[in-house]
């Protein structure tokens, strides 16, 4: 709905031109390089240095993304939905990853997720991998306080998430679409139970991310490579 009324907006000030209709997935196409940029800086930062080529090689494939370009153009909520997610990452980690959380900065982060529950359906997978990590590593440290809040911010998430379907499912309702997405979730589930056609299914699903969305033609090799820079994060910086 936050997209929608983003657009609305847009067109109330510029009128219903293509360009004006476009405008919010543009700049926010445009906005998610230098947040992806400032991710990779985060992730690039460990015990052994700094890594130049994790930022120069990742926003390099980020920013050449087909998909990516293709969905800033067009009126369709992707690219804002990027923008946001790592705008959560980023923030995520700048205001709780410190020895000493400082409460403006989780103050942001909370009014950041709350607000992006509202524009970015996705981004519910984002904040819970944000609480889980972070309420589990505070947790751990014995900080018992931290993981309390952090898990109370994420109940805060999930519960406005929860009233934002709520909203939609009444739409869907109200505009008889019950059949029509069912019919679209029903090409979209995994298979059950689980076997080895199951498994076909998952390790194609998990290739295709990286032709689409990430836009790379030999998507076996970019799901290796994703696998292996994640054992090589797990090891500099577990927390993200």
């Amino acid at each position: 709905l936050g997209f929608l009324l983003g657009v609305k907006a847009i067109s109330e000030a510029f009128g219903d031109s293509e360009y004006a209709l476009r405008l919010l997935p543009f700049l926010s196409g445009i906005a998610a390089v230098p947040i992806f940029a400032a991710m990779l800086w985060q992730a690039a930062r460990g015990s052994d240095g700094f890594r130049w080529e994790t930022v120069i090689a990742g926003l390099l494939v980020f920013a050449a993304g087909k998909h990516l370009i293709y969905f800033s153009s067009e009126l369709r909520h992707y690219s804002t939905d990027v923008a946001i997610v790592c705008v959560l990452v980023v923030l995520a980690h700048w205001a709780l990853a410190s020895e000493s959380a400082h409460p403006w900065r989780v103050a942001a982060l909370a009014l950041t997720g709350l607000v992006s529950t509202w524009i970015v359906l996705s981004s519910v997978f984002v904040l819970g991998g944000i609480t889980g990590a972070y309420g589990v590593t505070s947790a751990a440290q014995g900080r018992f306080g931290r993981a309390a809040a952090v898990g109370a911010i994420g109940l805060l998430w999930l519960g406005s998430f929860w009233l934002h379907v709520q909203i939609l499912d009444e739409n869907i309702a109200e505009r008889g679409l019950q059949r029509e997405i069912e019919t679209m979730n029903a090409m979209s589930w995994a298979p059950a139970p689980i076997d080895f056609e199951a498994f076909k299914w998952y390790r194609e699903s998990f290739e295709l991310m990286f032709y689409h969305p990430v836009g790379l033609t030999y998507r076996g090799l970019g799901g290796f490579a994703f696998l292996t820079g994640l054992v090589a994060l797990w090891r500099r910086a577990r927390t993200l």
